[in-house]
């Protein structure tokens, strides 16, 4: 037979039926049981604050959605300038974001790295750096670039339910961010 294999060989191969699976060690079945019971007591917590039990609403109020989602379909283009320029403001406030990121992110990461610098800098540096972690970008947002930028006029059109000007913003933001990343495509091919 073709390939070394002989016919004994291969009547004598266990069939599916014969082939014995390991049975699951007990302690890892209880610890799987045991994620699940997590998983399902976490859930329940939420429940009330999360108001899950309104999920009706979503069936009972569709005609109020479908009205929210009504004021997205006609987007108002009419200080399309505005927006266009709020957008190049975040677009260089993005570029200098990233740059100083890198330019103190540099010396930072070496001061925290224990075989770079004693432990009594490493330390010290290490809770700085999971303290900027923890922060939300949007604190920091807040912090160092005052309430400018395509964000903030984002912010006040959702709050004052300006749906149609939200739209036009959106599709700004969304063609900005399509064209800095067809650019930075090219840069990486060019560069690598």
């Amino acid at each position: 037979m073709a390939n070394g294999v002989t016919r004994v060989q291969i009547l004598n191969r266990p069939a599916e039926d014969d082939i014995e699976l390991p049975k699951e060690d007990l302690s890892r079945r209880a610890y799987r049981w045991g994620m699940w019971a997590v998983v399902l007591l976490i859930l329940a917590w939420g429940y009330l604050p999360a108001e899950v039990y309104r999920f009706v609403n979503l069936f009972t109020d569709a005609s109020n959605m479908a009205e929210y989602a009504s004021g997205f379909l006609s987007p108002d283009f009419h200080d399309w300038d505005y927006y266009v320029a709020e957008m190049i403001l975040t677009v260089q406030i993005a570029f200098w974001g990233t740059f100083l990121s890198v330019v103190v992110g540099i010396p930072f990461s070496l001061l925290s790295s224990n075989n770079m610098a004693p432990i009594w800098i490493v330390q010290p540096t290490r809770r700085l750096m999971d303290a900027c972690r923890a922060i939300n970008e949007l604190v920091f947002a807040v912090l160092f670039v005052v309430a400018g930028g395509i964000g903030y006029i984002l912010f006040e059109s959702i709050r004052s339910f300006q749906y149609s000007q939200t739209a036009a913003i959106i599709l700004v933001v969304v063609v900005t961010v399509s064209i800095v990343d067809i650019i930075s495509q090219q840069l990486r091919k060019v560069l690598v």
